[in-house]
């Protein structure tokens, strides 16, 4: 074997190590990944263990997100001020919050602004839930021009209650046209529990 192909060899196994050993979601963990370091995205200090992960592994266990996409993980809940971060696995479904201050919801969907295509708010019923400001969009961890990344919307638990969300990924500017994707979800506001 040429000593290149067993330099790439190496090289992959610890690519594939590094992944096997990362809190990633279903759709990030059938995905290969450098086994480079960067920098957590949550906090100043924390190294990620491939350049293309936006979470160490502490804030990915400490948010319960996924160290790639930021997705949501199976498991417990996040820390209490932390906001429930889902993704699309999540359309169509309902979920629950605690009453604020700890009730806020992260809805986080994939999309490419360079396509002219942006999730936007097209309806909330209901009163339990607001609004949190503009959607706001994350670039993918590669950082390569055009390469997408993620749309967050956010909203606040504001009272005990049940609100329905709709956001829409299209072009703006186009009138009369379907939306490409739609997200729906389900928010069912309840009080919080207290600790004793």
């Amino acid at each position: 074997m040429k000593r290149s192909t067993l330099i790439l060899s190496a090289i992959l196994a610890l690519a594939a190590a590094a992944a096997a050993r990362a809190d990633l979601c279903a759709r990030c963990s059938q995905l290969a990944f450098t086994a480079d370091v960067g920098s957590c995205k949550a906090c100043p200090k924390g190294t990620t263990t491939s350049g293309a992960f936006a979470l160490c592994r502490a804030c990915s266990k400490k948010l319960g997100q996924c160290e790639s996409c930021r997705a949501a993980l199976g498991g417990p809940a996040p820390a209490a001020g932390a906001p429930l971060a889902i993704g699309q696995e999540k359309n169509g479904k309902t979920v629950e919050l605690p009453v604020a201050p700890a009730g806020i919801l992260a809805i986080r969907l994939e999309g490419n602004p360079s396509t002219g295509f942006s999730w936007n708010l097209d309806r909330l019923e209901g009163s339990a839930v607001a609004g949190q400001g503009p959607i706001d969009f994350e670039e993918s961890p590669s950082g390569r021009v055009g390469a997408g990344g993620l749309f967050i919307a956010r909203f606040k638990a504001v009272k005990v209650g049940r609100s329905k969300i709709f956001l829409v990924y299209q072009r703006p500017w186009e009138k009369n046209v379907a939306p490409a994707k739609r997200f729906t979800i389900t928010v069912v506001v309840k009080a919080a529990k207290n600790k004793r």
